[in-house]
């Protein structure tokens, strides 16, 4: 009987305490799962998200792939959205995928400090990359044989170039990087070499020589090699997903990306 009436006591002062202490209620933070394609997450960093999270207070985790794997987490419901530098497959869409384009990347051609070329043509570009011109020589450089670095072959940088400047016969190598942003410290570290890579990524990085095609440098109109940036989605994103899409298309986002030699893509530019 004593001991009924000691739990009823215990139960009463916990209910006013209860009742009288102040009670702390801070929902948890709303989270982006954020699977991100490696030339993105090089272009923007950090910056990026933690712009956004600071705009809207939504946090953003990154998971760095290549554009390929980014979409393929997606699709494993291992993430909320995908940023890619190639186009989807057509029958995703027909499974509710949407993809969003924000940004033209330029597609610059690099090469290591020590090689004393400025410019080239288009044709001398595929010509090197179809390994048919194998000296600097031939191209108005010192005599040295061209080394031919080139990214993963299953990224969006290897089929964007492969598509678009060697259509025919394809990429002829020396050496492949296992992600499209390692021919940066590769091409920095290999004398004689020559790679590519998205503009936004090679930007401020040292001992890089970026040439121009046909005269045109690759933050100029008319330059011809370009990737588009996207976002990919299942079907209507949620409201965080939503307002992260949102934010890069916003001036912030604008900004952002113009900063880095691209162009912002609009809702308005038929993509």
């Amino acid at each position: 009987m004593e001991t009924k009436v000691i739990q009823k006591m215990l139960q009463m002062f916990l209910i006013f305490m209860l009742m009288v202490l102040p009670v702390n209620y801070s929902p948890a933070q709303e989270t982006i799962q954020y699977s991100c394609s490696a030339q993105v997450y090089e272009t923007f960093g950090d910056e990026m998200t933690d712009l956004f999270t600071k705009e809207t207070d939504i946090k953003v985790e990154t998971y760095v792939s290549s554009s390929n794997s980014a979409v393929n987490r997606l699709l494993r419901n291992l993430s909320d959205i995908a940023s890619t530098t190639r186009a989807i497959h057509p029958e995703y869409y027909e499974y509710g995928y949407v993809q969003t384009p924000f940004c033209q990347d330029p597609l610059a051609v690099i090469a290591n400090k020590s090689v004393k070329v400025d410019n080239i043509s288009a044709a001398q570009l595929q010509s090197i990359f179809y390994k048919e011109t194998t000296d600097w020589k031939a191209v108005g450089g010192a005599e040295g044989k061209i080394v031919v670095v080139v990214p993963g072959n299953k990224t969006g940088a290897f089929e964007n170039f492969d598509r678009q400047v060697v259509p025919v016969r394809g990429i002829r190598y020396d050496f492949l990087a296992y992600q499209s942003t390692m021919v940066i410290r590769l091409v920095q570290n290999y004398p004689l070499s020559v790679s590519f890579i998205g503009y936004g990524t090679v930007q401020g990085s040292k001992d890089i020589r970026i040439l121009k095609i046909d005269g045109l440098s690759p933050d100029q109109k008319g330059y011809p090699y370009y990737q588009v940036l996207s976002f990919v989605t299942s079907g209507e994103p949620s409201a965080p997903v939503r307002k992260f899409v949102d934010f890069i298309q916003s001036e912030t986002g604008r900004k952002l990306i113009e900063k880095r030699g691209m162009k912002p893509i609009s809702k308005t530019d038929g993509y």
